[in-house]
């Protein structure tokens, strides 16, 4: 009975250790407070327009979304390999964080709800400085 025990022990023990070493999802790249990695940039979303920063530096930004509209809105980022965006629609006052890894050059947001991006939901940001390794 008592070595059932330390062999149980131990199994949880290796279970949590593993569990702790797994890589996280590259969208949950932050600090362990929660608050945003790399260059933060603010993103305020209406009817229908996105303002933004113009010119994030290259590397790690996280995107730091304010859905200050009054209805559903999302936010998408797509340039070269990168093509991410929100799963769901941001609800009117909701805020989200989206990090991703860009390397400089030009990149397309917009939102990509209904008839939003064609009513003036779009726009292009340059990131600048070096190309991420």
């Amino acid at each position: 009975m008592r070595r059932s025990l330390l062999h149980i022990g131990a199994f949880a023990s290796a279970f949590v250790l593993l569990v702790a070493c797994e890589n996280p999802d590259s969208a949950a790249i932050g600090t362990p407070d929660g608050s945003p990695t790399g260059n933060p940039v603010e993103v305020s979303l209406t009817e229908f327009a996105i303002e933004m920063e113009a010119s994030p530096r290259a590397g790690i930004t996280t995107f730091i979304v304010t859905n200050d509209g009054s209805m559903d809105h999302n936010f998408a980022v797509v340039g070269g390999v990168i093509d991410t965006r929100f799963d769901e629609p941001l609800a009117p006052g909701e805020s989200r964080t989206l990090t991703t890894a860009l390397d400089a050059g030009v990149y397309q947001v917009f939102c990509p709800l209904g008839d939003h991006e064609s009513r003036g939901m779009a726009t292009s940001i340059q990131v600048i400085g070096p190309e991420i390794p």
